[in-house]
């Protein structure tokens, strides 16, 4: 029996596979580049909820990392209060200014994100810090947070959050290891 088809079965194999292993690292680097890109649209959403002073002008860009008609809901007080991103704009710069406000910083402490094609889940938990002219106030909180992604560009579609209260502490899950 003649092995002279072998070579050819060996280089028609080695080229599926090197074909299917370029599809996935394509596929893999996509979802690199995916999960960078929802990481920097985080960021820049906590960056423009900080602030110092009392200067509030960063407030107004939340705008930029989301979609139109993208929702915010808090659920800490027992009903959930919603907001469109311009009247949650609003909410925070009337906040401010009612309570005196000076000086606001949140930051994230851990994330997990899951990503499936045009859509992301991520659950952002953050640390927040007010400062107003006679204390200091802190708390944590996890941030669930969907985007999508429009036009190549990962956007914020809806974000909810509660914050660690007595009872109700931040599962070690969802907190740096």
């Amino acid at each position: 029996m003649c092995n002279c088809h072998r070579p050819r079965k060996l280089m028609l194999l080695l080229g599926i596979y090197c074909l299917l292993n370029s599809r996935l690292q394509a596929q893999s680097s996509s979802a690199a580049q995916d999960y960078e890109a929802i990481t920097a649209c985080t960021q820049r959403f906590y960056q423009y909820l900080n602030f110092s002073n009392g200067n509030t002008d960063a407030i107004d860009s939340i705008k930029e990392v989301c979609s139109l008609n993208a929702s915010i809901i808090a659920n800490f007080a027992g009903k959930p209060q919603q907001w469109t991103v311009t009247s949650f704009i609003e909410f925070l710069k009337e906040a401010v200014r009612k309570q005196n406000i000076s000086r606001r910083q949140e930051t994230e402490l851990f994330e997990k994100t899951d990503l499936f094609g045009n859509i992301a889940q991520r659950f952002s938990t953050y640390s927040i810090q007010f400062t107003t002219t006679d204390k200091v106030e802190q708390r944590r909180g996890i941030n669930a947070i969907q985007f999508v992604k429009v036009n190549g560009q990962w956007l914020i579609s809806a974000l909810l959050w509660d914050t660690e209260k007595p009872g109700t502490p931040i599962p070690g899950m969802y907190m740096r290891k």
